[in-house]
């Protein structure tokens, strides 16, 4: 989530969204918290034992 091919692909369609929700939030402050949930969370190697 931080190369900025993501952000730049996810920015473009964040455009899309605002002909179908009346309102939308700042696209820069959600990324971020997306973006801070998302490497908040355990992730493990796939295969790895729990």
């Amino acid at each position: 989530m931080r190369e900025k091919k993501v952000y730049d692909a996810a920015k473009k369609e964040w455009e899309t969204i605002t002909a179908e929700v009346d309102e939308v939030p700042d696209f820069d402050d959600a990324y971020t918290l997306v973006q801070r949930f998302y490497e908040s969370l355990p992730w493990r190697p796939i295969g790895a034992k729990i």
